[in-house]
């Protein structure tokens, strides 16, 4: 499984510590429009842990 925290829905998040919204486009992989939303994730002590992503 290729790993996606190189994306810029998992990078904004990540760096700025709040939810990302994307411009709409047309997926590469889908082919269709789509809208990318992300959410930082983060454990009981406050640290960062991820991204949370719905799958298509």
């Amino acid at each position: 499984m290729r790993t996606k925290s190189d994306l810029e829905w998992f990078q904004v998040p990540k760096a700025t510590g709040k939810p990302y919204l994307s411009d709409i486009y047309i997926s590469r992989d889908l082919g269709t429009y789509v809208v990318n939303v992300a959410a930082p994730v983060y454990d009981e002590n406050g640290a960062f842990i991820g991204v949370v992503h719905p799958a298509p």
